[in-house]
């Protein structure tokens, strides 16, 4: 007991001496919340679904977004998984019935998928 004691005062000596920093950057990426975001694996590209406009795909090091999707043409619509190969060539969106996969290079769709 007295060693988990002394174990958990060092940590919080630890914690309290740690310096905190301001973000480099920030930027808003959905202006009423969030379904699902995803961050690729070198941190390069983010792809966010909102409830407001469907998924769209950022580049973080231009802070500059790149691609909007959705699942019916000229509709805004919820999407509610993103994911982002590991290669980050391909990404994934999907609702509850559908799922799209896009190329990230040019932003067109690889293939839609539906299960109704």
């Amino acid at each position: 007991m007295k060693l988990l004691t002394l174990f958990l005062i060092i940590n919080l000596l630890f914690v309290s001496c740690e310096e905190t920093h301001a973000p480099i950057k920030q930027w808003s990426v959905a202006s009423e919340g969030v379904f699902s975001a995803s961050l690729s694996s070198d941190a390069e590209s983010l792809l966010v679904s909102s409830y407001t406009h469907g998924a769209s795909f950022w580049n973080t090091k231009k802070y500059q977004r790149l691609f909007n999707w959705n699942h019916a043409q000229g509709l805004f619509t919820p999407i509610f998984f993103s994911a982002i190969s590991k290669n980050q060539k391909v990404a994934l969106t999907a609702d509850e019935r559908d799922f799209a996969v896009w190329n990230t290079q040019t932003g067109e769709s690889i293939g839609f998928y539906s299960a109704s």
